[in-house]
């Protein structure tokens, strides 16, 4: 466990922190982010898990107990339009990233019905609030603009003038609601689109007069912890699409092909990543996709590499060129359950033999599917 010093002034505040309670992303326990936040010698701790206040009851007894000021909140998802409108095309086209953190119990009891709300009434691939509810609930609570993820960095990182004035006016409307409790929220993890974010807010923070939060978005809570969280992750799925640049931060895994997933979206070729151990996944839903899959699966298997094929029942594959074929029917509904059941404990396996860790081989696998 990495031992830093105690905090020194000036003081800092987590102010965008996930626990376990960020369902297949957070990597760190209630428990275990109070125990570093004391040893810090910090004094307060803001839980901002994703979409939900799953946590916030415990957080709130446990950081008392603790001592630590509890600041309860969540990374809220803000459909870019209606929450009830269920037409996006991607889990990325169908919500903005906002932080919102209760102020006092009105702000807290407004996240609790907005909460409630983007389950019964937004959920889309995330449970989704819009900015109908945020203008309904908003008193008592106090906004963070948001990750990379959110509608001023999105429209940041289009780049160009016409996209800082995109930006400019998503933050007007946000400043026009909240006043002096919304903030530009600027990240440093080390990625680049965050610098590029950062200097985008800072600009809208100049022309705009809106204060600047600086957080660090804690998915974990020692440094050690990272490879953890990378395995993690992999529960999300191989549709999930990689918000930040090096966001998966294990190099062994190989590219998956999927409609909405292109490869120009990574920061490595759909080849470069191909192990031994670790197989490259292939989801083929239509002829198109079909078509353009088939060199780069031949490519994989030129460097020796194993392949799995998910595929409609309208595909056929020459014999031989894939190691293992998992046909389903030509519907996007059947798709979902065989992604849910064989990608990612394949992929958690493969990356904890990569990482020499003590584990079982995966059960109750779809048919077809076998781990060597």
């Amino acid at each position: 466990m990495n031992r830093e010093p105690r905090m020194s002034s000036p003081p800092f505040v987590h102010l965008h922190c996930h626990s376990h309670y960020s369902l297949l992303d957070g990597a760190g326990t209630l428990d275990r982010l109070l125990t570093r936040t004391q040893e810090l010698g910090m004094n307060a701790l803001a839980l901002t898990d994703h979409g939900n206040l799953h946590g916030a009851m415990e957080f709130y007894q446990k950081a008392k107990k603790a001592g630590v000021r509890p600041i309860l909140g969540y990374e809220a998802y803000i459909a870019p339009d209606h929450r009830t409108r269920r037409d996006a095309s991607s889990m990325k086209e169908a919500s903005f990233h906002l932080t919102l953190l209760a102020q006092n119990v009105v702000g807290y009891r407004n996240l609790l019905k907005m909460a409630s709300a983007a389950f019964l009434e937004g959920f889309y691939f995330r449970p989704r609030i819009d900015k109908e509810l945020l203008a309904r609930h908003h008193e008592g609570l106090i906004c963070l603009s948001g990750c990379a993820s959110s509608e001023v960095n999105r429209a940041i990182l289009r780049g160009g003038q016409a996209g800082l004035d995109e930006a400019a006016k998503v933050a007007a409307w946000y400043r026009e609601l909240f006043g002096d409790r919304y903030f530009l929220e600027i990240q440093n993890n080390g990625l680049e689109v965050q610098r590029l974010a950062t200097e985008g807010c800072i600009e809208l923070s100049r022309l705009l007069d809106i204060p600047l939060v600086a957080t660090s978005d804690v998915h974990y809570v020692n440094r050690d912890d990272a490879e953890a969280q990378d395995v993690l992750f992999l529960g999300r799925g191989p549709l999930y699409p990689l918000a930040l640049e090096g966001a998966l931060k294990l190099k062994e895994i190989s590219y998956v092909h999927a409609e909405g997933y292109p490869a120009a979206e990574m920061k490595h070729g759909p080849i470069a990543l191909v192990s031994e151990k670790c197989p490259s996944l292939f989801l083929v839903t239509d002829g198109e996709i079909f078509a353009k899959t088939l060199s780069n699966i031949q490519e994989v298997k030129a460097r020796k590499g194993k392949v799995i094929v998910i595929a409609s029942d309208c595909c056929e594959f020459p014999e031989g060129l894939v190691d293992e074929l998992i046909l389903i029917p030509s519907c996007h509904d059947a798709i979902q359950p065989v992604l849910a059941s064989i990608p990612v404990q394949l992929l958690s396996y493969y990356i904890a033999v990569e990482r020499g860790c003590d584990v079982d081989k995966p059960r109750n696998l779809a048919k077809s599917v076998t781990v060597e």
